[in-house]
């Protein structure tokens, strides 16, 4: 395949997966904030070179 065909294939695909329309999602007419203010903790894997797999724990707090 062409170096231009394969191009081609990804522009197209882009536009086929960005065309994709999913399910509507509920809106709701009010929220809450009181409820989620505080501390929150991210827990996720960490991919980095230097850390690969170790475990990562970030804190965000969020206040008015």
């Amino acid at each position: 395949m062409s170096r231009l065909g394969l191009v081609a294939a990804l522009l197209l695909a882009t536009l086929v997966g960005c065309a994709a329309r999913g399910p509507q999602l509920a809106t709701v007419s009010e929220v809450d904030l009181e409820r989620f203010m505080g501390d929150w903790y991210d827990c996720a894997k960490s991919w980095t070179a230097s850390r690969c797999k170790a475990p990562a724990i970030r804190r965000s707090t969020w206040a008015r």
